[in-house]
């Protein structure tokens, strides 16, 4: 397969802090034509986080909001490193997956979270901080409406469906952007 110049990160997380618990890491290769790449789905080990990372009750609540089986695939995943191992696997995810100057998208505090869990253990991230890309931003500049990917996205809180439906409306808020 042909390494990708973007990745898409979603975290499901325990919290909205930068140093939240981390429950997973989901990251979707892509250009932005709409091709995907290669795709990772990480569940972190919980226990070894609770001494260095923080649980917010209003996260708690959220997940008991939210349907049985996305609690289920959250709450009853294998977890089988902890987040020190799955940062490599995921540093590991980019060498092979994308290409040298590739740039790192997420919706909001997905990749700080991400660049302070790395700086946490002593780590480089595996991207340049001049490549990080934001979401949010790049709707707002293109002034696409999101909804209607929202009302055809079927599996929220699962970080690859949301890599998925996040790169859907980015390419096309890139589109308008560059007047395509």
């Amino acid at each position: 397969m042909v390494k990708k110049d973007n990745v898409m990160i979603d975290l499901e997380t325990l919290g909205v802090c930068a140093d939240a618990l981390v429950l997973t890491i989901g990251a979707v290769a892509f250009s932005l034509d709409g091709c995907l790449g290669n795709e990772i789905e990480i569940y972190p080990t919980v226990q070894d986080q609770i001494p260095q990372r923080k649980v917010e009750w209003g996260a708690i609540s959220f997940w008991f909001q939210q349907e049985f089986n996305v609690r289920e695939q959250q709450f009853s995943a294998n977890r089988t490193s902890d987040l020190k191992n799955s940062l490599i696997s995921l540093t590991e995810f980019c060498e092979q997956s994308l290409d040298k100057n590739f740039k790192v998208w997420g919706n909001g505090f997905d990749i700080p979270l991400l660049n302070q869990a790395y700086s946490s253990f002593g780590m480089e991230t595996p991207w340049s901080y001049k490549k990080i890309m934001d979401c949010r931003t790049a709707v707002w500049l293109s002034k696409i409406s999101v909804q209607k990917y929202i009302d055809e996205q079927k599996d929220a809180h699962n970080a690859i469906s949301d890599c998925k439906f996040q790169i859907k409306f980015i390419v096309d808020a890139c589109n308008v952007i560059k007047g395509y």
